[in-house]
């Protein structure tokens, strides 16, 4: 279900999956990433962009046994994705000592859209999924047995999350917080057992400590790029103290309760179609009968440490979205979805014993609905959402460039002109390229600006690409009017986006 036609649905390749990419057959060949750096731990993408190593590797390693396709950059989130699942049974058995809600658990998260949408993309929001259904299988396992080893787990689990998300530099120490405050003291307070679970995150959190004082730049990079302040005026705890401000610590709770918003988590969404289909939400309707009884469950004496570290983790996963003021983006709170899932587990377990009759009705009607809901997802997945994604996609690029590649291959060009209007075309140029196996043609390449292009300048037979528009080609560059129109490149819908043109 998860790695069916993988390679065409999402349609296109987003510009981020070819981006990891491209490092990750750089590492997979050299060693070295495309700047150049060994085994580096953070990837520098653009010059403010530094991007979580873990992502990439494990690109790497699937480009080291497969051929660089679509299909193979995008299966190691479709294992990662399927992992989680296979865990979440465990985690979920354990928490309510239950198999059969433990399969409940991850037959639910098997079915909830966002779940299924980011594993099926190579990009990372996934991965930190992962880590935190593994931190809550240590979790659960410390609190049964009560050995420093599952604690000391647990916590480097989370330390080693770090770099599985950008999200996760502020929420995997947040869930470290709940750790101490919830799960090491159902076992007794001990300064051992805090040390303990320090000690388990700071190792692996004490490379990126070393490797910010290697890259000083890095860090107010990553501020500027996601406008937590202005770096150039502010340091550190001066820009925490802007972010605390009366002003921006309304905007930020603002977002923070949109998050929570009903029609974002069970029927919209997320605003953009490449993290959501705008025809589902987050989470299947039926998940919202089962998680309000679970959060109920959760909250009624006597309170246990689980049911408060459930509901502490979930109230602590929008809140680096809400730091970056990202608003409505599924794929910056995916690592909300295992904490709904297990509360929505909790409410089933709940409404089935405290009422036999209405509360069952509630339980059976809920299970029955998910998987025709989700059938209905699923179509529309492969469907008519491949569609409307597409110019969430960057458009047909891997059809405009492959006519290119096949017509040079057919007759040899002087020289292939990309225009530098269209975003990152150099890296999906490079990507297919590679793909191919016809990577002679970069020295052929020429990037240029559609509006400024000598025509006169362009050899006899070279091949020019460039975007359509409403306001033609002669109005962007009189000179282009001369060039022989040979090929236009459709959308699905069959709208052009795109005309290959020939001197």
């Amino acid at each position: 279900m998860y790695a069916w036609r993988l390679a065409d649905a999402p349609i296109y390749l987003s510009h981020d999956e070819v981006l990891f990419a491209l490092h990750a057959q750089a590492i997979a060949t050299t060693g070295h990433d495309l700047n150049g750096r060994l085994l580096p731990l953070y990837f520098q993408i653009t010059a403010n962009y530094w991007a979580q190593p873990l992502l990439v590797y494990a690109t790497a390693a699937s480009l080291a046994v497969l051929p660089l396709t679509e299909w193979s950059i995008r299966a190691p989130s479709v294992l990662v994705g399927v992992a989680a699942i296979v865990l979440m049974y465990f985690v979920a058995a354990r928490f309510e000592r239950s198999p059969v809600r433990g399969a409940i658990a991850a037959t639910m998260l098997a079915m909830t859209p966002a779940h299924v949408i980011h594993s099926r993309m190579g990009v990372d929001p996934i991965y930190a999924v992962l880590f935190v259904v593994i931190w809550l299988l240590w979790v659960a396992r410390f609190e049964q047995q009560g050995r420093l080893a599952a604690l000391w787990a647990a916590t480097t689990t989370l330390g080693v999350g770090i770099y599985s998300y950008i999200a996760s530099i502020v929420v995997m120490p947040l869930l470290l917080l709940i750790t101490c405050l919830f799960a090491v003291p159902s076992r007794g307070v001990s300064l051992r057992r805090y040390a303990a679970a320090a000690a388990g995150f700071l190792v692996p959190f004490s490379l990126l400590a070393a490797w910010l004082t290697l890259h000083p730049s890095a860090y107010a990079a990553q501020v500027a790029r996601y406008n937590l302040y202005d770096a150039s005026r502010f340091g550190p705890l001066q820009g925490v103290k802007e972010i605390l401000s009366h002003v921006g610590l309304s905007a930020r709770l603002s977002v923070y309760w949109d998050y929570f918003n009903p029609s974002f988590l069970f029927l919209a969404g997320g605003s953009s179609l490449t993290n959501s289909t705008r025809q589902a939400g987050v989470f299947l309707v039926p998940i919202a009968l089962l998680l309000p009884a679970g959060i109920y469950a959760a909250l009624q004496p006597p309170r246990s440490w689980a049911n408060l570290l459930l509901i502490a983790g979930l109230a602590a996963a929008p809140v680096a979205a809400a730091l970056v003021l990202g608003a409505y983006a599924v794929d910056r709170v995916l690592v909300m979805v295992p904490f709904v899932i297990l509360l929505a587990t909790r409410g089933v377990g709940y409404l089935w014993k405290t009422s036999p009759r209405a509360g069952r009705a509630i339980v059976c009607v809920a299970l029955l609905a998910m998987p025709l809901q989700f059938a209905r997802f699923y179509g529309d997945y492969f469907g008519d959402y491949r569609i409307r994604s597409s110019t969430w996609f960057e458009r047909n690029i891997r059809g405009a460039l492959t006519n290119i590649e096949e017509r040079d291959a057919h007759e040899p060009r002087p020289a292939v002109y990309l225009p530098t209007s269209i975003p990152w075309i150099d890296a999906y140029w490079k990507f297919y390229l590679l793909k191919d196996h016809r990577t002679y043609l970069t020295e052929r390449t020429r990037y240029f600006d559609p509006k400024t292009l000598n025509v006169d300048e362009v050899p006899a037979r070279s091949l020019v690409l460039v975007e359509l528009s409403e306001a033609g080609l002669a109005q962007m560059n009189p000179g282009l009017a001369v060039l022989r129109p040979i090929d236009r490149i459709a959308e699905p819908n069959g709208v052009p986006s795109f005309i290959v043109l020939e001197r």
